[in-house]
């Protein structure tokens, strides 16, 4: 019985996995591919999505794309809770990690 609970949570646990990857890589492309596409930046070249121009921004885990969506300098908009809810912002930061910060 304790099987089958523990395998019913982590089939659980990675569909919501998925599925919040799944949903980063839709956010994304609905607010940020416009400007970020193929993780670069149209705006400031040297804040791409790439894993060299992020660490050299200091942007290292989820959190900190979180706080960059959160509170963006300009050109870059800002998205309150209002406009990318808290869960599809830290799938928005989760897929930028996995995608183009490689």
């Amino acid at each position: 019985m304790k099987k089958m609970a523990l395998l019913a949570a982590g089939a659980l646990v990675l569909g919501t996995v998925s599925l919040s990857f799944a949903n980063g890589e839709e956010v994304f492309n609905k607010n940020c591919k416009s400007c970020h596409a193929n993780g670069g930046n149209i705006a400031n070249p040297k804040k791409t999505l790439k894993k060299a121009d992020m660490d050299a921004n200091n942007v290292k885990s989820a959190d900190d794309v979180v706080k960059i969506i959160r509170a963006a300098t300009k050109p870059m908009p800002s998205y309150d809770a209002s406009k990318i809810s808290d869960a599809d912002a830290k799938a928005v930061a989760e897929y930028v990690l996995k995608t183009f910060a490689k």
